[in-house]
């Protein structure tokens, strides 16, 4: 074969895994993101989001059961979500991998808002921890940065 064959071969196999990458990044935002912000799977480890997303969590996912009879859309989501996930470098010590699927709960997100006056977060505008967007402004875009945090009532947030 040659390099011409091997390199337009390449590039339409990149192709399809691309447009189907993008096709379980629209489904996910679709359906997880219809209720809460569609979370980047990088925040969770591999494991915590296979347990999220089995048959036994699905069923009661933080009070709803989100079940789906198709199960391709669960699969697909999977996927995503496990391809795009945390990586623990190898040999990583057990002990310190987060079994977690709050992402909430996570020790760095957990540390992270524990300053912050219980007030503020079950304030009406933000309820819950969970809900990222109402501090972080570009949450929804991945970015958890401390520039970008405005919570309301109380405005920028400087944690110095």
């Amino acid at each position: 074969m040659s390099k011409k064959y091997i390199l337009i071969t390449l590039f339409f196999i990149s192709s399809f895994f691309a447009l189907q990458s993008q096709a379980e990044i629209s489904l996910y935002k679709e359906e997880c993101g219809s209720c809460h912000m569609a979370y980047k799977p990088s925040l969770m480890a591999t494991s915590s989001w296979e347990k999220l997303m089995s048959k036994k969590e699905l069923s009661n996912h933080f009070g709803e059961d989100i079940t789906y009879e198709d199960q391709s859309i669960n699969n697909s989501i999977k996927e995503y979500l496990v391809s795009n996930s945390f990586r623990y470098p190898p040999n990583f010590p057990e002990v310190m991998i987060s079994k977690s699927i709050r992402i909430t709960d996570m020790p760095s997100i957990a540390r992270h808002h524990r300053k912050i006056p219980k007030k503020l977060i079950t304030q009406e505008e933000v309820k819950s921890i969970s809900n990222c967007v109402a501090c972080h402004v570009d949450a929804d875009k991945g970015d958890f940065s401390e520039e970008n945090i405005t919570i309301p009532g109380y405005g920028k947030y400087d944690n110095h």
